[in-house]
């Protein structure tokens, strides 16, 4: 997880439900009032929206959930307090804009998860064809265009970040890729990650080598330039690996983590030359 911070240092970190002491000269004592934080997170109906959204909600968060799919039922606990179904591609204006803008206002953070999560599995290839069909399952290829990822990704980013930075929300976490890096599923050839220098870090050139990473780091310097003139807004970018549902960690090749023993992050690369 490679982690990029911009914007406003100043911001105080984001704290759970807090209380605040009014006072006033014609009251005869302080009026105490309880503040809960106001979190959107976008795709809160995918895997990890869904988890971000739970895991807020259950510190005592107001959590606002926005996703293009109709709010999940079923006998699951209630991930949000609200939900709003919205189609962030076009959000940047008619009914979509106006359903992101009201639910934006007042937020205290927003949590951006919702993209087309995957490289795709269409030509020009996102990933090696070596991988095969069997392989592109169980990754979870997009069958969309590989530009259309690349459109609505950044579409959606470009227009949740403008509407927070008008409603001043003071902390925007955006959930990018280790594949904006230039990591991806091939073990060789052109496509398999090849660093310029080891271990990678921060100051290390992105360089994707499918339209998804490419989305994602577009999406990246959408929000770094915000920062650079968002007096009341800072950013962070989370680069992630893979994401899979704790309920499938029995699948994997090693022992699932644990709080105690979480699982190592692995990358695979070519080797320098």
């Amino acid at each position: 997880e490679v982690v990029r911070l911009s914007g406003p240092r100043e911001q105080l970190p984001l704290g759970g439900p807090r209380r605040q002491t009014l006072s006033s000269s014609s009251m005869s004592g302080a009026c105490i009032a309880e503040y809960t934080a106001r979190v959107v997170v976008t795709g809160a109906a995918g895997r990890l929206g869904g988890k971000i959204a739970a895991a807020l909600r259950a510190t005592g968060r107001h959590v606002i959930a926005i996703d293009r799919a109709p709010e999940p039922s079923g006998p699951a606990p209630r991930a949000w307090d609200e939900y709003v179904q919205c189609d962030l591609a076009g959000a940047y204006k008619g009914d979509a804009r106006t359903a992101l803008v009201e639910a934006v206002e007042g937020a205290d953070a927003v949590v951006h998860c919702a993209a087309w999560p995957g490289p795709s599995a269409t030509p020009p290839p996102a990933v090696s064809l070596e991988l095969g069909t069997q392989a592109a399952r169980s990754i979870g290829l997009e069958t969309i265009a590989p530009g259309r990822i690349l459109r609505d990704n950044l579409a959606m980013t470009h227009a949740l970040c403008d509407i927070a930075v008008e409603a001043r929300v003071r902390r925007f976490v955006f959930s990018s890729t280790a594949f904006a890096m230039g990591w991806s599923h091939a073990t060789s050839g052109p496509q398999a990650l090849t660093p310029k220098y080891l271990p990678m870090d921060e100051a290390h050139p992105p360089q994707p080598t499918e339209t998804y990473g490419l989305s994602k780091l577009l999406c990246e310097e959408a929000l770094a330039a915000a920062a650079r003139t968002a007096s009341s807004s800072s950013f962070v970018s989370l680069r992630f690996t893979n994401v899979i549902k704790s309920e499938n960690w029995a699948k994997l090749p090693w022992p699932a983590p644990t709080a105690e023993q979480p699982l190592p992050l692995v990358f695979w690369a070519r080797p320098l030359t």
